[in-house]
């Protein structure tokens, strides 16, 4: 189990795979329906055999389970686990804070399912994520206004600074709307959709939250 855990650390179709499942049991066809172009998660698209071996490998790691039997292995109904929840919890927040430029689509991926937090911590985890996104906007800067480098490297830099303080501005925006919105904003229906009663996703707990130092608390 530990190898799978290791195996399936860096991969990044684990979060929203865990995610889409939390939402309500799906088969791993159904899963890639959700990704790829014009889907919900564009920016990725892995092969069927690449979904059927991932879930393999969640199910080694006790994340997921799937019924033991299907006409075709594409079709076996998977849904998340107790585990594979705290995972999905400890993948989100890191996903939530992580500011490395090429981070985008990780925050992007994370980002819907941040009412699953309490809103005092989706509100901490924004201001960390805002905070570093202050400190790496200052490297931007300075990289693009030092000498002796070259137009591509500082319209490179020049263009992170900019975007980075357009998300700092939304960041601020949206933490200040979470303080007055109605929290969690959603209530999610039952996936058979009969009018029974809305199911609620549980909150994670402020221990799931990873500690980073500095909360950046405006």
């Amino acid at each position: 189990m530990q190898l799978m855990k290791a195996i399936a650390e860096g991969n990044q179709l684990v979060l929203p795979f865990l995610g889409m499942l939390l939402e309500e049991p799906r088969t791993p066809r159904e899963l890639m329906g959700q990704l790829g172009p014009g889907s919900r998660f564009e920016h990725l698209s892995p092969h069927s055999g690449t979904i059927y071996s991932l879930m393999l490998t969640l199910v080694d790691a006790g994340w997921i389970a799937h019924e033991n039997k299907a006409p075709n292995q594409l079709d076996l109904v998977c849904s998340i686990t107790p585990a594979g929840r705290e995972e999905l919890k400890r993948r989100l927040g890191e996903a939530l804070i992580n500011t490395s430029w090429t981070s985008g689509h990780q925050f992007v991926t994370a980002l819907p399912y941040l009412h699953l937090f309490e809103r005092e911590v989706a509100v901490a985890l924004l201001d960390q994520r805002a905070t570093r996104l202050r400190a790496r906007a200052g490297e931007f800067l300075a990289a693009a206004n030092a000498k002796e480098r070259t137009l591509p490297e500082v319209a490179k830099d020049d263009y992170l600074d900019t975007r980075t303080q357009f998300e700092i501005s939304w960041i601020e925006d949206y933490r200040d709307r979470i303080a007055r919105m109605p929290w969690p904003p959603v209530e999610l229906v039952s996936p058979s959709g009969d009018g029974a009663a809305d199911q609620r996703i549980p909150h994670a707990s402020p221990t799931n939250v990873p500690r980073t130092g500095t909360s950046g608390s405006r």
